[in-house]
């Protein structure tokens, strides 16, 4: 029975997940495989050789594929972590911000409180000057008033 694609590519999986025991007595079937099937040696060592370079090859793309993912796994969770990190932060924020909408509430009561107490300020002011200038009004139309009693009583 001669190798063909579909026995070397069940070899090479076998090779490739198999324990170094495995690995060994899977050689040595092939090896003796070869020997019956009338290959020589060198073409049984060119095709062990295959067989290894193979596997190394896979074993190498395996390492690398499990160290990429690795750092990616660590990335996504250095992410994580920064994402909470800001949602936590955003949270704290939002709670500061709400605690100071009160006192702004309060800082605009006072506000419309000051300028309720400014126009009622000048509404007195107006209301003051006015009575003072009508009490200085009668008191300089009373002095003459007196005057002019004087003047009629004298005459």
């Amino acid at each position: 029975m001669p190798l063909t694609a579909a026995k070397i590519s069940a070899l090479v999986f076998m090779i490739r997940r198999g324990k170094p025991s495995q690995r060994r007595r899977l050689r040595r079937h092939m090896t003796a495989d070869c020997k019956i099937e009338g290959h020589s040696m060198t073409e049984q060592a060119f095709i062990t050789q295959q067989f290894q370079m193979m596997h190394e090859r896979l074993e190498n793309i395996q390492r690398d594929g499990s160290e990429r993912g690795r750092r990616l796994w660590e990335k996504l969770g250095e992410q994580d972590r920064m994402l909470a990190m800001l949602d936590d932060r955003t949270r704290r924020m939002e709670q500061v911000v709400s605690g100071h909408q009160a006192q702004m509430d309060e800082i605009d009561k006072m506000r419309v409180a000051a300028r309720g107490a400014g126009q009622a300020g000048r509404f007195m002011l107006v209301i003051g000057g006015s009575l003072l200038s009508f009490i200085a009004w009668v008191y300089t139309i009373s002095d003459h008033l007196l005057e002019w009693l004087r003047w009629l009583i004298r005459k």
